[in-house]
C-alpha cells in the first residue's frame, strides 16, 4: 500500500496541516504565532511587518494565527493577483475585496454598518477610518507580495494605513507581508517614513524544529530510521531553512 508522505514542496502549510511546526521567537520560549497574536490584541495595535525572502513561512504563519484568534476577522488579499488599469484603480479593487470578505459575513458586519467601497484614492482613508471606529468586530486586512503594490502615488495608500495608528481603539490593522523593505513603502521624503510597524522576524528552523518536523507522519507511515541523526543532518545541509 502506498502512503504519501505528509511533507509539502511548496506553497503555504494550513492550519490543520500535520507538518506545520511553530518556530519560536527571538529564541525564547514564546512562539512567533504567540507573538503576532500578542501583537493584534494589544490595547493600541500597530500594523505588522513580515518582511522575509521567499518560502519562508510567511503565508502559512498568517493562515495559522488566523485560526488562533477565532474572535477576529482576516481579510486576506494576495496583491500580486490584482490586474489594475491604472493607480486609481488599485485602491478600488483593494477596497472591494476588503468589502467583499466582510459583506459574505452579515452577523458579525451587518449591511447598516458596512460603508460601500471607495472608488479612486480619494476614498481610501474615509473607508478605513470608517471601519477602524465604527466596526463590531476587529478587522486584520493581510496584504500578501505587499512588494508587488507599486504605482505613482503609492505612498497617500501606506500613509493612510499609518495614520489609523493615531485612533484610539482602532478596530482596524494591518499585516504586510512580502520581499519589501518598509522604508520603501513611503519613499516621498515629504511625508512621514512608514516606521510605525513592528516588524517580525521569521527564524530559520532550529535542530529541535527539524526533529519536530520530522516526527510528523500519516497513519501507517513507518517512523523515520535513526530520527536524531537525519535532523542533525538536514539541518547542517539546509541550515534550517524551512523550504529546502
Amino acid at each position: 500500500m502506498l502512503i504519501r508522505a505528509p511533507f509539502k514542496a511548496g506553497g503555504p502549510v494550513f492550519p490543520d496541516d500535520p507538518v506545520y511546526v511553530e518556530r519560536s521567537a527571538g529564541g525564547g520560549r514564546r512562539s512567533v504565532e504567540e507573538y503576532v497574536c500578542d501583537l493584534l490584541r494589544a490595547d493600541s495595535p500597530r500594523p505588522i511587518t513580515l518582511i522575509e525572502p521567499r518560502q519562508q513561512g510567511k503565508t502559512s504563519l498568517i493562515f495559522n494565527v488566523e485560526r488562533c484568534l477565532k474572535s477576529y476577522t482576516f481579510v486576506y488579499v494576495e496583491v500580486a493577483s490584482i490586474a489594475p488599469k491604472s493607480s486609481e484603480d488599485w485602491y478600488t479593487q483593494i477596497a472591494g475585496r476588503i468589502h467583499a470578505r466582510l459583506h459574505r459575513d452579515p452577523a458579525h458586519f451587518p449591511p447598516e454598518f458596512l460603508p460601500d467601497p471607495p472608488h479612486g484614492s480619494q476614498g481610501w482613508y474615509p473607508f478605513l477610518d470608517c471601519l477602524a471606529r465604527e466596526s463590531p468586530r476587529e478587522i486584520v486586512v493581510v496584504l500578501d507580495e505587499v512588494g508587488a503594490l507599486k504605482f505613482e502615488g503609492s505612498d497617500h495608500f501606506f500613509s493612510c494605513i499609518r495614520v489609523l495608528t493615531t485612533i484610539q481603539s482602532s478596530k482596524l490593522n494591518f499585516i504586510l507581508s512580502g520581499c519589501v523593505f518598509p522604508s520603501e513603502l513611503v519613499r516621498d521624503p515629504r511625508r512621514s517614513p512608514f516606521n510605525v510597524a513592528t516588524q517580525v522576524p521569521l527564524p530559520d528552523f532550529t535542530l529541535t524544529e527539524v526533529e519536530a518536523l520530522l516526527s510528523q507522519k500519516r497513519d501507517g507511515q513507518a517512523s523515520w530510521r535513526d530520527a536524531p541523526a537525519l535532523a542533525t543532518r538536514i539541518h547542517q545541509w539546509t541550515s534550517g531553512q524551512p523550504y529546502l
